[in-house]
């Protein structure tokens, strides 16, 4: 410090200044040389203050974590009831046991609608099971009437070849991409196979069954035999240059025969429709239909569910009902259909990095009109923008009841709910109306103030409840 102060002193009086103003301080150590007795303990010093300041982040990074981990995601109860919890376990009948910062509790699946989110992956294989699973996993063997794949959570299991809709071997990496791929297999409908190159090329055939050899198919198929018709030179095609497969379509496949069945994702990216799950002391099953069961350890199951959204006739989702009327106004000449199940681009519903499984979604501006069930006795959903949007839309949701009028044998409309601009990437809005004294609704989507440039109105798991 005396070092330091006459050095001030000599600066001021080289100045002829009572107070030194912007002055700038050479690269000076603290204390003068020599200081090699102190220069030490002060290097352990800051090397303990360094420790001790990493090890301090460190376990408020950790802390987060944990606080992260215990509050758990988002359960939807019918009618409008929401709580953060954790999964816990499941029960029969697709009761769901969870867990929030103060008690456990059992959710009958009657009273859930959904808890979690789906996020989907595009770093490994994917295999379309019937019509809307989607599970992630390595094809490991093709056969006549079976096909095998396995992955790091599942154990092998045979699926037939029937129910079996398609293999992605590339998913691209582009959602919107992605998406298209997807419903491209999900809607093929020839007897044929079709095969994606990754040049381009796309073939009509047949996908021969697979010779698996001992030790060979490790790491799932290498390659693909495929025969052209009419008598074509059969192809060896090795699954490294293939980015799809679709199987034909030989069977339908069947619905899930349980009366309640639930939308099952997990953290490894798969979504499934399961038509029973069970966890026991060792294992968790998932029972797909067609005799299909997925098998995993029990506490890697447990640790990647991430969403369960149970299926059963407390709640009907609009996008399972046919509308009274839809009708779309172009802003110029462009018209744009109801999309159920799909975003209005055609794509998955997407909401910031989540995936929804059901929903409507259309373009401004544009009315849907519904019946309301007899003994439902309210309309819930939760309201956003398109992920494929970015940005950009930004709407105004509307909600019309038609009820009854003064005179007993008109009906009117009457506004039930209006929005406040939505714009892309903004949080989902919730909302819960009440709907037993209307006869129907209608679900209206306007341009707010940027015209209709990507006004992409989602209406997620848009639902009547009893």
């Amino acid at each position: 410090m005396k070092f330091i102060q006459s050095h001030l002193a000599a600066r001021q009086k080289r100045k002829g200044k009572g107070q030194v103003q912007n002055m700038r301080l050479p690269c000076l150590p603290l204390i003068p040389e020599p200081a090699e007795k102190r220069r030490r303990p002060m290097r352990c010093a800051a090397l303990t203050l360094i420790l001790a300041a990493g090890y301090a982040l460190a376990a408020g990074y950790a802390t987060t974590a944990i606080a992260i981990a215990s509050e758990g995601d988002t359960a939807v109860v019918r009618m409008g009831e929401t709580f953060q919890a954790s999964f816990a376990g499941l029960g029969p009948d697709w009761e769901l046991q969870l867990n929030t910062r103060s008690e456990s509790r059992a959710v009958p699946a009657k009273d859930l609608v959904v808890w979690g989110h789906w996020r989907d992956q595009a770093e490994e294989p994917l295999c379309l099971v019937g019509n809307d699973s989607l599970l992630v996993a390595t094809l490991m063997s093709v056969g006549d009437r079976d096909i095998s794949v396995e992955s790091r959570l599942w154990r092998r299991v045979a699926i037939p070849r029937g129910f079996v809709r398609g293999i992605v071997f590339q998913p691209p990496l582009d959602p919107a991409q992605r998406d298209r791929l997807l419903q491209r297999i999900w809607s093929f409908q020839l007897p044929q196979d079709r095969i994606w190159l990754a040049n381009g090329d796309e073939l009509t055939g047949r996908v021969l069954p697979s010779v698996e050899k001992s030790g060979a198919n490790l790491f799932g198929v290498p390659a693909i035999q495929f025969q052209l018709p009419g008598g074509a030179p059969l192809l060896t095609i090795e699954t490294a240059n293939t980015v799809a497969i679709a199987f034909g379509k030989d069977v339908e496949p069947a619905a899930a025969s349980s009366p309640v069945s639930a939308y099952v994702a997990l953290r490894e990216g798969s979504c499934v429709r399961a038509a029973t799950a069970s966890i026991g002391e060792a294992d968790a099953t998932l029972e797909l239909g067609r005799g299909v069961t997925l098998s995993a350890a029990k506490g890697a199951f447990q640790q990647q569910i991430t969403m369960v959204q149970p299926l059963h006739p407390q709640v009907v989702y609009l996008s399972d009902l046919e509308p009274v009327s839809y009708k779309h106004v172009p802003f110029l000449d462009m018209t744009w259909p109801l999309a159920r199940d799909r975003s209005a681009s055609g794509g998955l519903l997407r909401e910031n990095g989540n995936v929804y499984r059901k929903g409507l979604s259309f373009h401004s501006t544009a009315r849907a009109v519904y019946s309301v069930p007899p003994g439902f006795r309210a309309l819930e959903a939760e309201l956003a923008v398109d992920e494929s949007a970015g940005r950009l839309g930004n709407v105004i949701f509307r909600v019309f009841e038609e009820v009854a009028a003064e005179r007993a044998s008109s009906r009117t409309w009457k506004l039930a709910y209006e929005s406040p601009a939505v714009q892309g990437n903004a949080v989902p809005l919730s909302i819960s109306l009440t709907v037993d004294g209307a006869q129907r609704i209608a679900l209206v989507v306007d341009a707010a103030d940027q015209g209709d440039v990507m006004d992409r109105a989602n209406w997620l798991n848009a639902r009547f409840v009893k």
